[in-house]
């Protein structure tokens, strides 16, 4: 039951992120706006905080990902570092029905004939109260890992800083300038990066979800942003690097 439900969830996200795409490439002006404002009719309130999710790593700004129902327009927001997207809402409250949150998400509800005015004064708040230069993406990382790093016994010592989360992120790595050895789609219509990475002699491998796309464009050498990773397969477990980017 509990993976019918997964796979259900999985299937709407993958919806509503595919719709919430299509309205981003129709009518985002990114020369201009702030932050992304989709809506859609009938989407599934319990899900639209992941897509807002999905498009707020993809495109790096802040992102509210709103759903019709008659009337009311239910909304999940997701922000970057340096837009407070609370703040930003409480400056648009005029056109909010109410809404709660904190400086990196936040849900709202407001009426559907001032939607259009939100989009509007909330780009606006943005440009007028934050510094732009933090919608240009950076990469922060923890540590250089070289090849001879990646071991059991590193992902043992990882280990020990969990639980990580929002107040102790999950570190992070740069692994500089590898060879690509392979990589190939996986997963349900490739969605996933199967790859290889070659350094001082060693191949480790690695799993990027979400970039199958990746495998298409040809790239040699790489730097991967990544956290070394147990992988166990038909009972053998070795390291493996999860890559972010």
């Amino acid at each position: 039951n509990l993976e019918n439900s997964n796979n259900q969830r999985k299937s709407e996200q993958e919806r509503i992120t595919r719709e919430a795409l299509k309205q981003v490439q129709e009518h985002v002006d990114f020369r201009d706006d702030c932050a992304i404002v989709v809506l859609g009719e009938g989407w599934n309130r319990g899900v639209i905080g992941l897509a807002a999710g999905n498009l707020c790593s993809r495109y790096h700004m802040p992102v509210i990902v709103l759903t019709r129902e008659n009337d009311v327009v239910t909304g999940s927001c997701r922000s970057i570092p340096g837009i407070n997207i609370h703040r930003m809402l409480t400056l648009c409250r005029d056109d909010l029905d109410h809404f709660g949150g904190h400086e990196m998400a936040a849900g709202l509800t407001l009426y559907a004939d001032k939607v259009d005015d939100f989009r509007k004064h909330l780009n606006q708040a943005i440009r007028e109260n934050c510094d732009l230069n933090c919608l240009i993406p950076v990469m922060e990382y923890d540590e250089l890992l070289r090849a001879e790093d990646v071991s059991l016994a590193m992902i043992e010592m990882l280990d020990r800083l969990e639980p990580t989360g929002q107040g102790n992120p999950s570190p992070v790595f740069l692994f500089q300038d590898a060879n690509l050895a392979q990589a190939r789609p996986v997963g349900q219509e490739g969605k996933h990066l199967k790859l290889s990475l070659e350094k001082d002699g060693r191949l480790i491998d690695g799993i990027a979800f979400s970039q199958g796309e990746f495998a298409r464009r040809g790239v040699q050498r790489v730097d991967a942003m990544c956290v070394p990773t147990r992988n166990e397969y038909r009972g053998v477990v070795t390291p493996q690097l999860q890559v972010s980017y």
